[in-house]
């Protein structure tokens, strides 16, 4: 379908309650993760979910290179090498032209009149997810300033302050990074970040 027409689709999930939500949405580009081309988990839902959720490889088809997670999803348009591309609900800044996805590891960006692929998601509010990073760093890090962080993100998500809640997790992104290797392994460190970044994406921190 055309970016439009997922567009629509999605607002139809939203009008009938589709599984009981109506906050089905397109997943989301941030300004901060704009890029093109073969690149790691840049900080999207999509390549959260790529590289992280399914271990898919930059350059490979999703249905070739995966982890065990791969199982729990049916119709990945992606078989046999074939590459599937899928819309964001994220529009370029030229006219008519929206951020894609494809299943092996690109991001790019395509004319919104063109036939590709949609994915629907109903996120968790960021409350869940901050609760969940919370569980996930309690305990772990450098003494308690992991966790901290999270729960300072928290109050300030509460509080609908935009603003202090992206810079908190902006400090806990780089407090993990520089934490990697010492008080951190490579794969939590990974973990914490793509977490950290999704959260950061699903409230619309610039």
């Amino acid at each position: 379908m055309s970016w439009y027409a997922a567009e629509a689709w999605v607002n139809y999930h939203n009008a009938i309650g589709c599984g009981g939500h109506t906050n089905w949405r397109l997943p989301i580009v941030p300004p901060a993760a704009q890029i093109r081309g073969y690149i790691g988990n840049p900080g999207t839902e999509f390549g959260s979910l790529f590289f992280t959720g399914l271990g898919g490889v930059p350059g490979t088809s999703i249905d070739n290179s995966h982890n065990g997670n791969y199982v729990l999803f049916t119709n990945i348009q992606s078989k046999e090498g074939v590459v599937g591309t899928y819309w964001t609900g994220t529009e370029f800044s030229i006219n008519q032209g929206a951020w894609i996805f494809e299943t092996r590891g690109v991001q790019d960006v395509f004319y919104e009149w063109a036939m590709e692929y949609a994915w629907a998601l109903a996120p968790a509010s960021p409350a869940t997810l901050l609760a969940s990073l919370l569980k996930e760093v309690t305990g772990i890090g450098p003494g308690q300033s992991l966790a901290n962080k999270v729960r300072l993100a928290q109050t300030y998500c509460a509080a609908k302050d935009l603003q202090a809640t992206c810079a908190v997790l902006t400090d806990f992104v780089s407090e993990v990074s520089a934490q990697t290797g010492k008080k951190l392994t490579t794969a939590q460190a990974a973990k914490f970040t793509s977490d950290a970044k999704a959260i950061m994406a699903a409230i619309g921190c610039k």
